[in-house]
């Protein structure tokens, strides 16, 4: 664990496709039923949300994926030292082929 700040394990979710004018406040609102939130980080498209007890994420994760905010569903999938985010591809490359170069270094649980 990285010292420098406080760490969520298991209890950290990554919240993706938003619309650009959603804020930490609209995703406090919305989570916030499923468990104390630590922390919120939105940026551009995403977001990351930090609950205080990991069953509260679970929760999240389970009854608010696919929910629809400000007119877009959301993905919602846990956060953790396993996940890689990709910027600035060439539009050429598609999920197929993300999910074709990556699965040789293990399970994908979601590519986009």
């Amino acid at each position: 664990m990285n010292s420098s700040g406080p760490a969520y394990p298991l209890a950290s979710l990554y919240v993706g496709d938003l619309h650009p004018d959603v804020t930490e406040a609209m995703l406090y609102q919305k989570f916030s039923p499923a468990g104390q939130i630590m922390s919120i980080r939105v940026s551009l498209g995403y977001a990351y949300i930090n609950f205080q007890q990991p069953a509260d994420a679970e929760c999240a994760l389970d009854t608010m994926n696919y929910e629809v905010i400000k007119g877009r569903p959301i993905r919602i999938i846990k956060s953790g030292v396993g996940n890689i985010f990709i910027k600035n591809m060439d539009e050429s490359i598609d999920n197929k082929a993300l999910y074709d170069t990556f699965s040789a270094f293990g399970n994908i649980l979601s590519c986009k």
